[in-house]
């Protein structure tokens, strides 16, 4: 008597089914991500604060808290040696300004700033992708006033003026077509 596999159980998808339910046709997308960096972004109108501090920040909550009170969200924190860098929509600076005023702090603001953002699937395994970004940037005569990075991005604010050459640089370097779409956001 020949033996037959047991019927899979309740609510077990062959592979076709599983393509399907991933509203994927079998084969679409291999095991890995795609490598290396696969879109740019901008989003403009942020502002940039430095807030000076007496050696290294020690008492971020009396900064965040009332501006997290004052419905202010803040973007690209950065703790340095003798201050705390961030940015903020620009239509909310006016209102950081008066609430950090209020406490005692002088703000040194850079407005009309845009964070670029580099999308690299699986960027932690690829060598270089930094290097190639500061260079980009660089050659193109963008300036770069913070960094930051997760493990799929790196974020570069830099002055809004320059969006159009930082976006095509960074286009160039990696191999991406170059055509904005509209709106606040702009994708590479």
């Amino acid at each position: 008597m020949e033996k037959r596999p047991a019927a899979p159980s309740e609510g077990w998808l062959g592979p076709d089914e599983y393509w399907a339910a991933a509203g994927l046709r079998r084969g679409e997308m291999g095991f890995e991500p795609p490598r290396g960096v696969t879109r740019i972004e901008a989003r403009p109108g942020l502002d940039h604060f430095v807030l000076p501090t007496p050696g290294p920040p020690k008492d971020l909550a009396r900064v965040f808290r009332p501006l997290t009170d004052a419905g202010v969200s803040v973007d690209l924190v950065k703790l340095h040696e003798n201050g705390l860098h961030f940015a903020l929509s620009s239509s909310e600076a006016p209102r950081a300004q008066q609430v950090l005023a209020g406490l005692g702090y002088q703000l040194q603001p850079t407005p009309n700033c845009a964070i670029i953002t580099v999308y690299a699937p699986d960027m932690r395994s690829i060598p270089g992708i930094m290097g190639r970004i500061v260079s980009a940037l660089q050659h193109a005569g963008v300036a770069i006033l913070e960094t930051d990075d997760s493990y799929n991005c790196v974020f570069c604010l830099i002055e809004c003026d320059q969006t159009r050459a930082a976006c095509a640089a960074l286009a160039s370097e990696f191999g991406l077509e170059a055509e904005a779409t509209e709106g606040p956001i702009v994708e590479w």
